[in-house]
């Protein structure tokens, strides 16, 4: 069983404490609860279930590195792709390509590793 955590993008950085859910894509902020608190628009992404081979959690919105799985062990090149969800379930996504079978891959999860996150360093998906 996972535990269910969330994390959200509010004014420029990335906060994992200090607001409500309050419908999706909008969450509750407060400074001093509950009389300075304001409901605003800001993207919520959802814990995976997962760390990454330094033991980080992974989370929807994560740019992480991938090793394909398709090369010999001591030659495994690495793709970077962000984590995502699509159809009820966690994607990565590589060139606007979703991998839908997360599970399979994340089967290697002990060598994913988390170099950054979409709104903080979306130059990483740059080709």
């Amino acid at each position: 069983m996972r535990e269910i955590k969330f994390r959200a993008w509010i004014n420029g950085a990335m906060c994992y404490e200090g607001f409500h859910i309050a419908a999706p894509g909008y969450v509750w902020v407060w400074k001093t609860f509950p009389s300075n608190s304001e409901t605003i628009e800001a993207p919520v992404m959802q814990f995976t279930g997962l760390k990454d081979k330094n033991g980080v959690d992974i989370y929807e919105g994560d740019i992480v590195t991938v090793p394909n799985r398709k090369q010999k062990a001591r030659k495994e090149p690495t793709y970077v792709t962000k984590v995502g969800w699509r159809l009820s379930g966690f994607t990565f996504d590589k060139n606007e390509t979703y991998f839908t079978d997360f599970a399979a891959i994340t089967a290697t999860h002990k060598r994913i590793e988390i170099i950054g996150n979409i709104y903080e360093n979306p130059e990483l998906l740059k080709p």
